[in-house]
Formats: structure tokens, C-alpha cells, sequence
């Protein structure tokens, strides 16, 4: 466990299973939020671009009215997504995010507010293992209202530690383009991280979505 003035990190304790679920739910399915980033992801205009040919070749619609149906289409399907996973959360795989903690060799931190009378969860890191080597960094969720306090870089540091501790060679994290961690994409990078790929892949129903995979190796030479 360490402290970060107000802020104590711990590992995962099944009396904090609601908090993270709820935490890990509502901070990674915020409709508009995504939507923004969603219209930015240059993945989203290939896609958009499907979506009018899909529309243009069986209606006979114009190709400029195709094109415009067809990126609407590609944006209401993201905004619709979201929304779904934020009303339905049987949808997502959030109610799994606790399970990171047994994993052989695996761990989940939790970061509490410590002020007032009632402590609660503010953010959440875990690190799943990919090999014996290799261990990737997911569920990493700070609360919106805490963000930009330090509590993402003393998560990350926490885990890095562990897995400093249980001798990884590397840890990494993927980050797609419509995902809610992408602000933390800078702080990955003062952290030691680096560009190891790009990769093009379905996310949701969205055909294309570019993410990037980081890495940080661990090992001092």
C-alpha cells in the first residue's frame, strides 16, 4: 500500500467490487466524451466511407448525399454503441474487471479519496499477464472529477513496480483511438513508454479503429 497525500492505493479488496465496477462502467462508456473522439479517429472516416457505399450502390442515392448519409451513419453508430454500454452493462465485460485480480501473477489497484468521512474509489489500475515475460496494463480508469491530480501517474507506477517485482521483462497497453484513456497517451510517454506498433482492427462494430500498442521495458541494461 502507499499514499499520495489524500490519495492511498491498495490492492483490489472484494469490499470494493461495486465502486470498481460501477468506476470502471460509467468512466469508459460516457456517450459524448467518446463521440468527440470518436469523429476525430481517422479510422472513423474509413469507415464512414464504407458505410456510404453501402448505402450509395443499393439505393441509387447520389454519391455526395451517399457520403454525407454514410458519416452520419458512422457517428450515430458510435453515439448509439456507447449508449447502449452505458444502460446496459450486461453488454460489457466491466462486471469481469475484477477478476484481473486472480490472475496468477496478475493485480488490480485501487486508488481512495481518503477526505471526509467515507472514503471511495477514484481510480483503478490492472495489470493481466500476456506471457511470462510480458504483462499488459488495462482497466486503467481515473474518476473524471480527479483527473489531473496525479492519481493516473501514482497508479502507474504502482503497477509498474509490480511488475519490476515479479520480474517481467515488459509491460504494455493498447490504446485505440475512441478509447477514454487516450488523454493519458502523454503521461504513457513520460513514463517510459514507447511506440512498439500501430494496428487497424474491428472495434465494436466500427469496421476499422486504429490503435497503438506501448511498451516499456523493464529490464535495466
Amino acid at each position: 500500500m502507499s499514499k499520495v497525500g489524500w490519495i492511498k492505493i491498495c490492492e483490489y479488496d472484494h469490499v470494493y467490487k461495486r465502486e470498481v465496477v460501477q468506476l470502471s462502467h460509467t468512466e469508459r462508456c460516457r456517450v459524448v466524451p467518446t463521440a468527440k473522439r470518436a469523429t476525430k479517429a481517422p479510422a472513423l472516416y474509413i469507415s464512414a466511407v464504407l458505410f456510404g457505399y453501402i448505402i450509395w450502390i443499393p439505393c441509387g442515392l447520389p454519391l455526395l448525399i451517399a457520403a454525407v448519409v454514410g458519416s452520419l451513419s458512422a457517428v450515430c453508430l458510435v453515439v448509439l454503441l456507447v449508449y447502449l454500454f452505458s444502460v446496459l452493462p450486461f453488454l460489457s465485460s466491466y462486471a469481469e474487471v475484477v477478476e484481473i485480480h486472480d490472475y496468477p501473477r496478475g493485480i488490480l489497484y485501487v486508488a481512495i479519496d481518503t477526505r471526509g468521512t467515507k472514503p471511495f474509489v477514484v481510480g483503478i489500475v490492472g495489470l493481466r499477464p500476456i506471457s511470462f515475460s510480458e504483462a499488459e496494463v488495462v482497466r486503467f480508469v481515473v474518476k473524471s472529477s480527479h483527473r489531473g491530480m496525479g492519481i493516473g501517474r501514482a497508479l502507474l507506477d504502482q503497477v509498474t513496480q509490480y511488475a519490476v517485482d515479479f520480474s517481467y521483462d515488459t509491460i504494455e497497453v493498447d490504446v485505440a483511438d475512441i478509447a477514454s484513456d487516450i488523454p493519458a497517451s502523454p503521461m504513457y510517454e513520460r513514463r517510459g513508454f514507447r511506440l512498439h506498433h500501430t494496428y487497424f482492427g474491428p472495434h465494436w462494430t466500427l469496421p476499422l479503429v486504429r490503435s497503438r500498442i506501448l511498451v516499456k521495458d523493464l529490464i535495466t541494461k
